[in-house]
């Protein structure tokens, strides 16, 4: 039982982590490691093949909620320069027009 809520946690904890930090696609490769490192260390704890299945499932969904819900508040609430905006010289929503030392 411990494990299972230690990996849902921490499961959370990079979904969260995640969304504050990098765009949607950097889901995949978290999601391996949470399935691979999940599959080890349930394994270790002799956890049966069903078990072991469904607390991976939940760890997954648990991650990808709070991806989600991350993503949510950060875009609800977030800060003024994002992270996951790509740099491509254009000016964004907010505008550059009063860039000192520049021609109009």
């Amino acid at each position: 039982m411990t494990i299972t809520l230690t990996l849902l946690i921490a499961s959370a904890a990079l979904g969260l982590a995640t969304s504050f930090v990098f765009s949607v696609w950097a889901i995949v490769p978290v999601s391996l490691v949470i399935a691979i490192a999940s599959a080890i260390l349930l394994h270790d704890h002799d956890f049966e093949f069903a078990q072991g299945v469904s607390v991976i499932v939940g760890c997954l969904v648990t991650s990808q909620i709070a991806y989600f819900a991350g993503s949510l508040a950060f875009h609800l609430y977030g800060a003024a320069s994002s992270t996951h905006e790509e740099i491509d010289g254009d000016p964004g929503d907010d505008g550059e027009q009063n860039v000192r030392g520049k021609d109009k």
